[in-house]
C-alpha cells in the first residue's frame, strides 16, 4: 500500500471522503476498525521506524516529552540518554514526539500528500505508552484528530463536548481543558483501539486513553487545522492594510465633543460609515472568498524541496543544455498584481513575472514533466529563449528539475 497516493481516502476507508466530510466531520467520533488488515499501517511507521529514528536523529530525542502523573515533563537536550527516556517510561511515563514527520521521510511524504489532498495543515505526533500506565488525564484537543494504532491496544473513553469550538490559542476569550467545565453527563463511548484502527474525533471532545494488553501501544496522532471564520477575519485584516481608507485615522476631537451615549451624533461617523460601506462591499465579492481559499492553500507549510545540484544556475545560458524536466507539484496560484506584473504564489514564497507568461506558466504548473520539444510545439509564440528566462526562477526554487541526458 501506497499512503502517498490518495492517503485521507486510504485512511478512512471504507467510508467515502464525500460521505466523511458532509457527515462526520465536525459533527460525531467515528472509530473504523480493521480487523483484516492489522498491519495496514506498518509500510507507514513501526517499531524499527522509531528504533532508528531514535538511535540516529538527535534532534528528535531533544523533543521527546513524557507525560506523568498528570504532567508533562520535557527530556532536556543535555540529558535525553537512554537511561532517561527508559526510567520514565518505567514509572508510567507515555513517551510523545512532536511533529516527528519532520524526523522520518516515509511520514513527512504522507502528511505532504495528505494536507496537500484536504487542503488544509496538518502535524503527526507520536505517542508511546505502557499497559495499564495513564499519561494523561481527561482533556480535549482545541482540534480535529485522527488517531492511527500502530502496534498494541489502547483503550479509549469519550465524551461529549462543553466548550463549543475551542480556540487553538490560549488568551482571554479562549477556554483550556484546564478552566474549562468537565462533562457531567453519560459517557459517548468506550472503545479498543488495535493495529489498523482508526479513530476520528472533533475538537472539544473530552477522551481519555489506557493501553492494554501484553505489549506496549504505539500510535500516530494526524492533527487537522482547519481554517475558521477568525482566521478569514485575520487574513481579511492583513490585505486591508493595502487600503487607504482603513489606514486612514478617525478625526481628532476633543473629549467633551465625543457623544455622551450610543444616541448622540458622533464625530466619527462619517468615517465608520465609509469603512462600513466598503466592508459590506468586500464581504459581498464573490471573488473574496475565492482569494482567501487561494491564499490559506499557497501559505500552506512545505518541506524544502532541494533538487541539487540544480539550484546553483544562474542563466538561462546554463539551463539551456537540458531537454527533460519533471514538475514539483506544490499548491499555488497565480496573481496579477497589475497590467504586467504577474506573481506566482505557493507556500512561503512569491515569484515574479510577465503577465504575457501566463499561459505558459499554467500549462508547465499543470504538467507532472515535460520537454523542450512539447514546450515549444505548445507554445509556438514563444522562443525557445524566452521559454528559458521563465524556468530558471522555477528551476532554481525546486519546482521544475531538470533530467539528465
Amino acid at each position: 500500500m501506497s499512503w502517498q497516493q490518495k492517503p485521507f481516502r486510504q485512511l478512512i476507508s471504507p467510508i467515502a471522503p464525500e460521505t466523511f466530510l458532509s457527515e462526520v466531520f465536525g459533527q460525531r467520533f467515528l472509530h473504523i476498525p480493521h480487523p483484516q488488515d492489522r498491519s495496514r499501517f506498518t509500510e507507514l511507521f513501526s517499531w524499527a521506524s522509531l528504533n532508528q529514528l531514535l538511535n540516529l536523529s538527535s534532534d528528535a530525542t531533544a523533543g521527546i516529552r513524557i507525560a506523568r502523573d498528570q504532567m508533562n515533563y520535557l527530556i532536556k537536550k543535555d540529558s535525553h540518554t537512554l537511561g532517561d527516556i527508559l526510567e520514565n517510561l518505567r514509572l508510567g511515563g507515555t513517551l510523545i514526539l512532536e511533529g516527528i514527520d519532520r524526523h522520518d521521510v516515509t511520514l513527512a511524504a504522507f502528511l505532504d500528500a495528505l494536507s496537500d489532498e484536504l487542503a488544509t495543515q496538518a502535524r503527526i505526533n507520536l505517542y508511546l505508552s505502557y499497559p495499564g500506565m495513564p499519561g494523561y488525564p481527561l482533556h480535549y484537543d482545541s482540534h480535529d484528530f485522527f488517531i492511527l494504532q500502530i502496534q498494541g491496544q489502547k483503550r479509549w473513553q469519550i465524551f461529549p463536548e462543553t466548550v463549543n469550538s475551542p480556540l487553538r490559542e490560549s488568551g482571554q476569550f479562549a477556554q483550556t481543558a484546564q478552566t474549562a467545565p468537565k462533562p457531567t453527563g453519560p459517557m459517548l463511548a468506550e472503545l479498543l483501539m488495535q493495529p489498523g484502527d482508526v479513530l476520528y474525533l472533533p475538537k472539544g471532545y473530552w477522551h481519555q486513553a489506557l493501553a492494554e494488553g501484553s505489549e506496549p501501544s504505539l500510535h500516530l496522532t494526524l492533527g487537522l487545522y482547519v481554517s475558521t471564520g477568525l482566521d478569514l477575519f485575520q487574513w481579511l485584516l492583513n490585505t486591508l492594510r493595502e487600503q487607504a481608507l482603513f489606514r486612514r485615522a478617525f478625526p481628532l476631537t476633543l473629549k467633551q465633543d465625543l457623544p455622551a451615549k450610543a444616541a448622540d451624533p458622533s464625530p466619527f461617523a462619517g468615517h465608520f460609515q465609509a469603512l462600513s460601506a466598503e466592508l459590506k462591499r468586500l464581504l459581498a465579492d464573490p471573488d473574496l472568498l475565492h482569494s482567501f481559499h487561494q491564499e490559506s492553500v499557497a501559505g500552506l507549510s512545505r518541506r524544502q524541496a532541494f533538487s541539487l545540484p540544480h539550484h546553483y544556475l544562474r542563466s538561462s545560458l546554463e539551463l539551456d543544455r537540458f531537454l527533460q524536466f519533471k514538475v514539483r507539484q506544490v499548491p499555488h496560484y497565480l496573481l496579477e498584481r497589475d497590467s504586467q506584473l504577474l506573481e506566482l504564489v505557493y507556500p512561503k514564497e512569491k515569484l515574479k513575472f510577465s503577465v504575457a507568461a501566463r499561459g505558459l506558466l499554467t500549462d508547465i504548473l499543470s504538467r507532472t514533466e515535460f520537454s523542450r520539444q512539447q514546450l515549444l510545439a505548445a507554445h509556438p509564440e514563444f522562443s525557445w529563449e524566452a521559454i528559458l528566462e521563465v524556468l530558471l526562477p522555477l528551476v532554481q526554487d525546486g519546482i521544475v528539475v531538470p533530467q539528465a541526458a
